[in-house]
């Protein structure tokens, strides 16, 4: 992770840009892939003085930038505040990306891969599907199994609406309804 340290109308004191770097270089820990940290001290020219010290903080990671202002009368105050605003980004971000990752997986229709008989190593097509998304009935679903040589039909029989399973025996056909 690379920190960068700028400044606007401040002198720069060498323990305050380390101090900005050893505060903020701790939010590696909540997000590991932060690819780029930029502060920004700033001291403004407004009247009121609890919150003329400024510090701007912007953390490049994969697909998006975060963004943390704060300001207060002493300038290691600012960083602090803005350490623990952008923990509380980085925590919300990864809770975020963790549950879309998690969610991912779970899909209405279940697919499940065509078994070759060669057993190549070759991604499955999307029409090479075990199950069948409209509701057939029994016989049909036999009828898919020997066209497309299939070890089982996964299909919802259309005469009781429930998922139904057909798969070749020695003597004939077995029927698995759920």
């Amino acid at each position: 992770m690379n920190i960068t340290v700028r400044t606007h109308h401040v002198e720069i004191t060498k323990a305050l840009k380390e101090y900005a770097e050893d505060k903020l270089s701790k939010l590696q820990k909540y997000f590991d892939h932060i690819i780029h940290l930029t502060v920004e001290l700033d001291i403004l020219d407004n009247a009121n003085q609890d919150d003329r010290q400024e510090v701007r903080v912007s953390i490049k990671i994969p697909n998006t930038t975060l963004r943390a202002v704060e300001h207060t009368k002493d300038m290691y105050a600012s960083i602090d505040l803005v350490h623990d605003t952008c923990m509380v980004q980085l925590k919300r971000y990864k809770e975020k990306k963790m549950k879309n990752y998690r969610n991912k997986g779970f899909k209405e229709e279940l697919y499940i891969r065509r078994f070759n008989s060669t057993r190549s190593t070759d991604k499955p097509k999307k029409e090479d599907r075990l199950y069948v998304p409209k509701p057939m009935g029994p016989e049909d679903a036999v009828m898919v199994l020997e066209e497309d040589h299939l070890p089982f039909v996964v299909f919802r029989n259309m005469e009781s609406d429930k998922i139904n399973v057909v798969y070749p025996l020695d003597s004939g056909y077995g029927l698995i309804e759920t």
